[in-house]
């Protein structure tokens, strides 16, 4: 059969050939009228694409019959045509094809039936039914961005091709043509496909970020008022929507602001408000951070002011507890701490630990150190530095300091400890209910430490209070600290 041969533009230097097509039903080349001062034409042909060795000087013509050429029947030729003046030859126009049909069969098949397309995976993928003629030799695949004018025709043997690589949002048009064993093709399959490629937003799954930043940026907050403010930022690649808050005592709403955002006025009940901050991005996506509000009712009451019951001194405490001694050698003092101007010779041992401006919990002044919980260092007040007891062939060390228990529950105890250089031991431990009760203030007015076997006095001698409790609530206030030797 003879083929049809569509249009579309080409590329040219001097002058330029704007298209070329053949006539099925008379095999004639023809093509637009180049632009600009054109002397004639030349066409060159061949048995593939970009490989032309025979060509023929038409003249000023734009149509040429291709029974001009000696062709082979049964073969496919591929045309271009060049516009040419006295300055030289233009560019190469498009490529057309033609298929010399075999004088033996000049008949077509039938067009190839139910055919489909779908988008896949950003791919085009063609399926059709199966022809059924004996003569049947292959498919060939049309597409282009115009309907019924395509590109160079793709062979394929199956009845399912995928096309890749096409860009979005263009719409692309398809056929699908059968060829016998004796080169004739097919008309076109009808309907023509027509598919758009529309991008698929990509996933989000990343979460955004948010933080409390106020009014602390640690992981509790210890306040005398019923409600609090609290404020933060949050972030997110593609945007936060919405920032909310919630409390584990009761309450919750929306903070205003997003990437800085608010929440005012919340409302807390006594003990542990966990406020749980959540941030969330258009796709749906959150994260949280929560904050610890430990609301901490006034006592309107004085507190009592007491001398206590001596601390345990039982076999598991190390080195040698007495009373204060009485001798007439006087106290050397080595500090003294009132933690009015800051943590002075002591320092913060983790998130239990916290140094508060609160009248009510301070024996003097406006300042004292809370320590609360049970995790060890996290729950200490540390001796900053080391101080050197053994050069000065100290024997005895004492240590005096107020303290305010508050809400300290059964088994709930705190401890002072020692360095002696290599390992802390314990010096004192005092229990609620048989060393103190709460909301009183106590004095030790010394544990003293004698060097002895089990002690030693070291150079780098430090000093920790640490408390053992079961939460939030229980908490030891440390004020007036004295170290002093001799």
């Amino acid at each position: 059969m003879k083929q049809n041969i569509k249009c579309f533009l080409i590329t040219f230097f001097l002058i330029a050939v704007y298209s070329i097509h053949v006539h099925a039903s008379d095999p004639m080349l023809k093509w637009d009228a180049s632009t600009g001062d054109v002397s004639g034409y030349k066409i060159y042909y061949g048995l593939s694409q970009g490989n032309y060795p025979f060509s023929e000087d038409v003249g000023n013509v734009t149509q040429y019959s291709l029974s001009n050429f000696s062709l082979s029947e049964g073969t496919t030729y591929y045309f271009v045509v060049r516009a040419y003046n006295a300055s030289g030859e233009s560019g190469d126009s498009n490529v057309t094809t033609y298929s010399v049909p075999d004088t033996g069969d000049t008949t077509p098949l039938f067009s190839p039936q139910g055919v489909t397309g779908e988008i896949a995976n950003n791919d085009i993928v063609l399926t059709w039914k199966a022809n059924s003629e004996p003569d049947f030799s292959v498919y060939r695949v049309y597409y282009g961005t115009s309907s019924r004018i395509y590109g160079l025709p793709i062979p394929v043997n199956g009845t399912k091709y995928s096309i890749s690589g096409l860009n979005s949002n263009i719409t692309y048009y398809f056929a699908v043509t059968a060829v016998d064993t004796s080169g004739n093709e097919s008309g076109y399959s009808s309907p023509e496909i027509q598919k758009t490629i529309i991008p698929v937003p990509e996933t989000d799954t990343q979460e955004p970020s948010v933080l409390i930043e106020s009014p602390t940026s640690g992981s509790s907050y210890d306040t005398t008022s019923s409600s609090v403010d609290i404020n933060g930022t949050a972030s997110d690649d593609r945007g936060v929507t919405e920032v909310a808050w919630s409390n584990s005592k009761g309450g919750s709403g929306t903070a205003t602001g997003t990437s800085n955002w608010s929440a005012t006025r919340i409302t807390l009940s006594e003990g542990d408000n966990l406020i749980t901050v959540t941030a969330t991005d258009e796709a749906g996506n959150a994260s949280t951070d929560v904050l610890t509000v430990v609301y901490i009712i006034p006592d309107t009451t004085t507190p009592v002011v007491i001398e206590y019951p001596k601390p345990d001194t039982t076999a598991s405490v190390v080195g040698e507890y007495t009373i204060p001694d009485t001798t007439t050698n006087s106290w050397i003092e080595l500090t003294n701490d009132n933690f009015e101007s800051g943590w002075g010779n002591f320092k913060d041992g983790g998130r239990h630990c916290e140094r508060l401006k609160r009248n009510r919990v301070a024996h003097q002044g406006e300042y004292s150190i809370k320590i609360r919980k049970n995790e060890g260092e996290e729950s200490s007040l540390i001796y900053r530095r080391s101080l050197d007891i053994k050069k000065p062939d100290y024997s005895q060390v004492k240590i005096e300091f107020w303290f305010l228990p508050v809400g300290m529950d059964k088994n709930d105890k705190f401890f002072v400890e020692y360095y002696d250089g290599k390992n802390w031991q314990i010096v004192a431990r005092y229990r609620v209910s048989k060393n103190f009760t709460n909301e009183t203030f106590y004095h030790e007015t010394g544990i003293i430490i004698n060097k002895g076997p089990k002690l030693t006095f070291p150079e780098n001698m430090k000093i920790r209070f640490r408390c053992d409790a079961n939460k939030h609530e229980d908490r030891i206030y440390i004020d007036e600290v004295i170290v002093s030797a001799r």
